[in-house]
């Protein structure tokens, strides 16, 4: 957003409009998602799924990330 403040005024306004509309958006879509889960479980629990879905996607990958690293620069590298 502090990057967006800095932009010239007649773009400012556009440019805040477009990210609120993608937003507000996204969180209705993401209500309409979640919306028949509700009808069987309890709201934390609701909350905790769809939290702990990209959460817990975003670890395993960051986790597979750094074995990757450290798996490349652990092997010997050949002789010539």
């Amino acid at each position: 957003m502090s990057r967006l403040q800095r932009e010239p005024a007649a773009l400012r306004l556009p440019i805040f409009s477009v990210l609120t509309l993608l937003q507000m958006s996204g969180f209705g879509i993401g209500m309409l998602v979640a919306a028949p889960f509700y009808a069987w479980w309890t709201p934390g629990a609701v909350v905790m799924l769809f939290h702990g879905i990209p959460l817990g996607t975003l670890c395993v990958v960051t986790l597979l990330r750094i074995r990757r690293g450290r798996v490349a620069r652990s092997s010997p590298t050949p002789a010539p």
